[in-house]
């Protein structure tokens, strides 16, 4: 099959973003999404969605939390 290409002729390079802005779903709530991993003297990735999020070499203790909501799919 043939497959065309849907274009607007309203979009220029002028008010692109505003005709963005209309086709975002907004909700009136927002979450944000956290992984607080604990650890202490160990290395580790991490991987959400197979998107990689947080990767931590460094000797020593971390306890921050890590935003993943980029990474979540629905």
């Amino acid at each position: 099959k043939e497959q065309k290409m849907i274009t607007n002729n309203k979009i220029t390079s002028e008010n692109y973003k505003e005709e963005l802005k209309k086709s975002v779903k907004l909700y009136e709530e927002q979450p944000m999404y956290l992984l607080r991993i604990n650890q202490e003297y160990c290395t580790y990735e991490v991987l959400v969605n197979d998107f990689p999020i947080e990767k931590h070499y460094r000797r020593g203790k971390d306890a921050t939390g890590i935003k993943i909501n980029k990474a979540i799919l629905k």
